[in-house]
């Protein structure tokens, strides 16, 4: 039997416990709403990845009710609840705390290919974007009280200060790689 857990299997134990039952849609609409896109929402993964799991033991599930509709809640059973604890730590493995892959930092490499003005106009969308990302993101950890909540802080927390790391690296590709912008910017005020 394996026993070691995929992240995505660690988070839909997490995302379990910290429920104390949820449908496999409860699940799933939090994978589809995050913004980490290395996490499937999809029916096609979730759903499967669930019903693994109590077929490993890991889960058990019981008929309930969200409203006044009918679903399986599904609950972390004792062995369920030690492969969270395993999978959380506390030896991270190595790879989890590296820099991820980063589509971003991959496409700046290779920016020498665009013209100046294309250049100029990726550099430009990328800030715009991760500008909103940070104000959704503080939106976020602003709802949470540190001393009630801590973790729901953190995550949101982490998002925001992450985006602002990569904004600063953003501001300071531009000004490299688009000099007549800085320029352009200070006549504009």
């Amino acid at each position: 039997m394996k026993t070691k857990l995929t992240e995505l299997e660690g988070c839909a134990l997490g995302l379990i416990w910290e429920s104390g039952s949820c449908s496999i849609y409860a699940v799933r609409k939090v994978f589809m709403n995050s913004p980490n896109p290395y996490w499937s929402g999809s029916a096609g993964a979730i759903y499967p990845l669930v019903r693994r799991l109590e077929g490993r033991g890991l889960l058990g599930s019981r008929e309930g009710y969200t409203g006044e509709r009918r679903r399986i809640l599904y609950v972390l059973t004792a062995a369920g609840l030690r492969s969270l604890r395993a999978w959380l730590g506390p030896r991270l493995p190595d790879w989890s705390v590296t820099i991820p892959v980063d589509p971003l930092r991959a496409r700046i490499r290779f920016l020498g290919a665009l013209k100046r003005q294309e250049r100029a106009a990726f550099l430009a969308n990328a800030e715009r974007q991760l500008v909103a990302q940070i104000k959704d993101a503080r939106t976020k950890y602003r709802s949470h009280d540190p001393g009630q909540d801590p973790f729901r802080y953190l995550v949101p927390r982490g998002v925001a200060m992450i985006a602002q790391a990569r904004l600063a690296w953003i501001r300071e590709a531009a000004r490299l790689l688009c000099p007549e912008r800085k320029a352009q910017r200070t006549a504009d005020g």
